[in-house]
């Protein structure tokens, strides 16, 4: 008989994701050896990971759901639209367990709408993760934006790790371009990448805004993805 555990994923994407696209640059290399080892701790754990808009979140949020999936944890991956439901439902059904790791992708949307006094839910959510040593990750909008939540849940927020995901450098983000490009079904080139290089910003917003707009175009017109429909779009 099998000892292998039958490992259930509740993944809810909202972009299309593939291990080959994902790109542990610089920026994030730091954070992912931080974060996969507090996620490996027999311990509970809050963690929380800002970053920018288009910063790779949500790609970083799959890459930490397979990487429990693969070290023998339960992943359960959500949108901060579902959590609050899903607290509700969940703490109904069933007790949490200590392998269990709760990954809230724009966890921002689900603080935006806490109250003062909306707090039960989360609190009772938390401690039973805590008793149970759970591990909750939430990813963020490196907003500066303020909550209205009260003390009991920015107490318990304030309790955990804190990341910030930084930007690529120059090099590295030659290499995602391509494999940004790859994921919009476009192949660049090294010479269009040098081209770009000289005249889009050096973030990964502006990369992704570009390619989005040369795919609508690449659609709309039927032209290939060459140089002169990578000039018209800039």
């Amino acid at each position: 008989m099998s000892n292998h555990r039958q490992l259930s994923l509740e993944i809810i994407p909202r972009l299309a994701y593939s291990p080959d696209g994902f790109y542990l640059h610089s920026g994030i290399s730091e954070v992912s050896r931080a974060v996969e080892k507090l996620l490996l701790e027999s311990s509970f754990q809050i963690i929380k990971i800002k970053g920018s808009a288009r910063s790779g979140k949500t790609h970083l949020s799959l890459y930490f759901a397979d990487l429990a999936y693969r070290k023998m944890r339960f992943p359960r991956l959500l949108d901060g639209d579902q959590f609050a439901s899903w607290i509700d439902q969940r703490m109904e059904r069933s007790q949490i367990h200590s392998d269990e790791v709760i990954i809230v992708d724009d966890a921002d949307s689900y603080l935006r709408n806490l109250r003062p006094g909306d707090s039960g839910p989360f609190v009772n959510f938390v401690e039973a993760c805590r008793k149970k040593g759970a591990k909750i990750l939430f990813l963020l909008n490196d907003s500066g934006e303020a909550f209205a939540y009260d003390e009991h849940v920015a107490s318990r927020l304030l309790a955990g790790h804190e990341y910030q995901i930084a930007q690529p450098s120059d090099e590295e983000l030659s290499e995602l371009t391509l494999r940004l490009a790859r994921q919009r079904g476009m192949s660049l080139t090294e010479r269009h990448t040098q081209y770009l290089a000289r005249r889009i910003p050096r973030n990964i917003e502006a990369v992704e805004k570009y390619l989005d707009r040369v795919s609508r175009m690449a659609q709309s017109s039927g032209a290939p993805v060459r140089m002169p429909l990578l000039s018209r779009a800039l």
